[in-house]
């Protein structure tokens, strides 16, 4: 095999954002980029290195693609008041380097007394939408598609260029807040998990191994047969041999180390209502049991809308860790979600997620002296680029420090928890912790807040 080369380089390397590399090895065959990461990159090695194959250029190309291709995830918020659609969403191939595959519409209505809401995908057609369908039964995991509940989700796994929402009908007025979330397939998922993920695309042929033309995957024989599993299911080494049929699936990896996937958390049974004491702060609030736990829906109203339960006996130490999903409108009254520790008469703490003043998302303790009534908020920290968090409150006991502990993590995995700031009971509760729970509060802004608890462990030593 003849070895590519450079013919030649530009000599303009310093003007990478107007630059095209061309590459030609002896046989004429031609590479082009325009990828100003890629210039950038190129401008390094050859002052150092000095670099004159196209090998090595071939290489930083897959090391910049690789790179830009973690993490791409889809999110699209909307409200709409009629039976229409909201703004279509672009997963094309390009625009984006990597598209999404499984998505999530997390909805609330206020007004309509029946709706119907659905999903909708298309294919590509030059570079525009083709004709929209509702995502058929067999891609959804969650809900169904059409839903006609008021407030719900639905939760689809498939891949469209284009992706959309619609509401088929309405009955009488009102508004449709909701967002569609979508993540695409290098997102981990659950420590316990029953998928190996995508398989990487075949390797050019001769490139894995002995035989001459790559045929299809592996042997169809036991693991071994056609080389080394994966460690996390991908396709093993070529074997020797003539190629076979497409070999087994390698065994399901560790999945991105027990982290879970926010709309499925498979380490918890979701909770009901009916276990639950509901606090309808200023009246206004509604609760719903969904697919993957409880929604709450605080409409208006400087008050907080929240539920709870006991976390055993008064001075025992516990942890009680939850996920939850959050959405805000934008406002600048504060609004916010997160984890109630309440003592035996009305007053409470909350450990949430809110946004500022000027619509910047936000960690921070506030204490309620009752659900209508605010009183001080002695920590706060800005945080970016979140609407589901970890959060965590350790009680120690009163046979310790009596001392709470307010703790995030971005994953839930174990060793992953930081504590923010503490606090001693006594500084603001009446009594020892007697409730634990979730809740959110819209703060006079006249806009909802919606939240949706999905994972949730009260545990004690």
């Amino acid at each position: 095999m003849r070895t590519p080369s450079i013919h030649p380089a530009p000599p303009q390397l310093a003007n990478a954002k107007q630059q095209t590399l061309d590459l030609r090895d002896e046989t004429g065959r031609q590479y082009r980029s325009k990828d100003p990461a890629l210039w950038k990159n190129l401008n390094r090695v050859l002052r150092i290195a000095r670099v004159k194959t196209a090998s090595a250029l071939i290489l930083l190309i897959a090391c910049c693609g690789a790179a830009r291709a973690q993490g791409t995830t889809c999110a699209q918020p909307g409200t709409l008041t009629s039976a229409t659609t909201g703004t279509v969403l672009d997963n094309r191939l390009p625009p984006r380097t990597s598209a999404c595959v499984q998505f999530r519409l997390t909805y609330f209505s206020t007004g309509f007394s029946a709706l119907s809401i659905q999903l909708e995908g298309a294919p590509d057609n030059n570079g525009a939408a083709g004709t929209f369908a509702a995502i058929p039964s067999t891609f959804v995991t969650q809900g169904s598609n059409p839903s006609t509940d008021l407030n719900g989700e639905i939760q689809v796994n498939n891949y469209y260029p284009w992706i959309r929402v619609k509401v088929v009908s309405v009955t009488g007025s009102g508004t449709i807040a909701y967002t569609l979330n979508g993540i695409n397939a290098t997102v981990a998922r659950s420590g316990t998990g029953t998928s190996s993920g995508r398989i990487g695309p075949t390797g050019a042929t001769g490139a894995t191994g002995a035989t001459g033309n790559t045929g299809a995957t592996g042997a169809a024989g036991t693991v071994g047969a056609t080389g080394a599993t994966g460690a996390t299911g991908a396709t093993g080494a070529t074997g020797t041999g003539t190629p076979g049929a497409t070999g087994a699936t390698g065994p399901t990896g560790s999945g991105g180390g027990s982290g879970l996937l926010p709309w499925n958390p498979a380490a918890s049974t979701p909770p009901v209502l009916s276990n639950w004491t509901q606090v309808n702060g200023g009246g206004n609030g509604t609760f719903t049991d969904v697919t993957a736990g409880i929604l709450i829906n605080s409409t208006s109203g400087n008050n907080w809308k929240y539920v709870y339960v006991s976390p055993g006996a008064s001075g025992t130490a516990f942890t009680v860790t939850a996920l939850l999903a959050v959405y805000f409108q934008p406002n600048s009254q504060q609004p916010g979600a997160g984890i109630t520790i309440g003592d035996t008469g009305n007053k409470f703490l909350s450990w949430m997620l809110g946004t500022t003043t000027g619509n910047i998302p936000q960690l921070r303790l506030e204490r309620w002296t009752d659900s209508t009534t605010f009183s001080a908020n002695p920590f706060a920290v800005n945080v970016y680029g979140t609407t589901q968090i970890w959060l965590r409150v350790n009680y120690d006991g009163s046979g310790a420090t009596n001392t709470l502990s307010f703790q995030v993590s971005p994953v839930g995995a174990a060793n992953t928890f930081s504590a923010r700031t503490t606090e001693a009971v006594s500084t603001f509760l009446a009594s020892n912790p007697a409730k634990v729970g979730f809740g959110c509060s819209s703060q006079n802004s006249g806009n909802p807040v919606l939240c949706e608890l999905v994972y949730w462990s009260v545990t004690t030593p």
